[in-house]
């Protein structure tokens, strides 16, 4: 049995104004092996079996037994309840950086003391995770003494060690940092077991469909632990599966995969907590929304390096969300400074992964149906339609309705849009019907507010269009709609 641990960071210094005082030392994320190191933290490596084709760096790393180690006689110890007799030793300290995204991952081999594993009950199995994360550890401290504390709570010290670690110092003391400026993410779990050493889930979890595969078992859950809490995938697979460069490649992905959703989690966060700027038109700024656009680029893909990621993240999205409400509302108002297109995917990644967070039933709810969109009177539109996408469509086109206080030619057009919108939609992918609904939503509350921000109704109104150029004569109804509509929206603005 394995386990492996990971502590995700969010470097936000590059998004930051000069002077963090960060050191260009080593120069990720393609570092010289050998060559360079993070100070109080390891030597960069390269992978003793290499990386995998498309992951930039993740062929190289920094030994991390300088910043956190175990306690003495590790091995010595048992670990789960009376009778399992485990005993942990440590595989591997890593830390990967590509200068925005940080992870320190640990590795522990839990095996018997005649080398194997017998049959674990799912409770046992839960008492060996909560084991492991009361395995006491020491991380590196600016007093140069190393604190002692279980596992579970290194995250914080481990981001003050790594952003010490890696700022100037000038003469002869560290420059000034804020703590905020490296942010600890949620841990996630990885374990993984042969058929048979475990009973079953250790705790509640969800099955991940690997594409009919039934020799590899994938589950993902959620582990709390002393009031914190800890992503969990579990990995069953037999020592003969076929193909082990899979499950090698799925084993890195997971991992990635979650550093790279905390790590925008945290960048989302910073600037909706106002702790990060948009100042058009200088260096900062410009590789924020470089980050960005590549970072929600890379999570909305569905298949990635081969494996479907949607899956995974979907399970993922049950539990928590990248911004809060209140958080969401300033974040997309100091990106209103942003470009367009990055304020614009921002705020669609973010509305729909919030209405997905928490859903336990995210299918069912999505489900497609036949059924009839209601325009007033007898005036309905049939199609395959989602829930959502439907109700969306209807209840902009009764606000519109309810909106007396709109000049009749707006409030009329506004009507005229729902119902073509129903049309157009029939014609797009599941998901794009879904945005331009959400599209027609946004122009529909701006117009009804009576005083409508102009860049958000003109975003909304791109996306229309560009939804009605892609599915094209059928909607040509919506571009001249669509066209009419906005001299009148910005007759109300002035």
């Amino acid at each position: 049995m394995f386990l492996a641990i990971q502590f995700p960071f969010a470097d936000l210094r590059p998004f930051l104004p000069s002077g963090t005082g960060r050191l260009s030392v080593p120069s990720f994320p393609l570092p010289e092996p050998g060559k360079e190191f993070v100070r109080s933290v390891g030597w960069v490596e390269r992978r003793r079996r290499g990386g995998i084709p498309g992951w930039e760096g993740e062929e190289l790393y920094c030994r991390a037994r300088a910043a956190i180690r175990f306690e003495n006689r590790l091995g010595r110890r048992s670990i789960g309840s009376p009778g399992i007799d485990l005993r942990p030793a440590c595989a591997f300290r890593r830390f990967h950086s590509d200068g925005r995204m940080g992870r320190v991952e640990l590795g522990l081999r839990l095996s018997g003391r005649q080398g194997g594993v017998r049959s674990i009950r799912p409770e046992n199995g839960l008492a060996v995770l909560q084991d492991c994360l009361e395995l006491g550890v020491r991380v590196a401290a600016a007093s140069g003494r190393e604190a002692q504390m279980p596992l579970y709570r290194v995250a914080d010290p481990l981001a003050r060690h790594l952003l010490r670690s890696s700022t100037r110092h000038q003469g002869g003391a560290l420059l000034s940092v804020q703590s905020w400026w490296l942010a600890a993410g949620e841990p996630v779990l990885l374990l993984e077991s042969l058929p048979g050493e475990l009973d079953g889930p250790p705790l509640p979890m969800r099955k991940i469909d690997l594409d009919g595969d039934t020799e590899v078992r994938l589950s993902h859950g959620r582990l709390q632990h002393e009031g914190n809490a800890f992503g969990l995938w579990w990995l069953e697979a037999p020592p003969t599966a076929p193909n082990r460069d899979l499950l090698r490649r799925l084993r890195i992905h997971l991992f990635r995969l979650h550093a790279e959703r905390e790590v925008l989690k945290g960048v989302l966060r910073a600037l909706g907590r106002g702790r990060l700027n948009i100042e058009p038109e200088t260096p900062a700024t410009d590789e924020l929304q470089d980050y960005l656009n590549t970072a929600i680029r890379l999570l909305d893909r569905k298949v990635r390096y081969g494996l479907d990621q949607s899956a995974l993240l979907d399970s993922a999205l049950r539990f928590t969300d990248y911004v809060s409400p209140g958080e969401r509302t300033t974040l997309l108002t100091e990106l209103e400074k942003a470009r367009t297109n990055i304020y614009r995917k921002v705020a669609r990644f973010t509305e729909a992964r919030s209405r997905e967070a928490g859903t336990t039933n995210v299918f069912v709810e999505r489900q497609i149906v036949e059924r009839q969109i209601h325009f007033g009177g007898d005036v309905t539109v049939g199609g395959d339609f989602n829930v959502v996408t439907a109700e969306k469509i209807e209840n902009s086109f009764n606000k519109a309705a309810a909106a007396d206080h709109l000049p009749d030619e707006l409030q009329t057009s506004l009507q005229e849009l729902s119902k073509q919108v129903a049309e157009m939609v029939k014609h797009l992918p599941e998901d794009r019907a879904e945005e331009a609904a959400r599209d027609l939503e946004t122009l529909t509350d701006e117009a009804a507010s009576g005083k409508p921000r102009r860049k958000w109704y003109e975003l909304s109104a791109e996306g229309l269009m560009d939804a009605a150029k892609a599915v094209g004569k059928v909607a040509e109804p919506v571009v001249a709609t669509v066209t009419k509509i906005l001299p009148l929206l910005a007759a109300l603005v002035v």
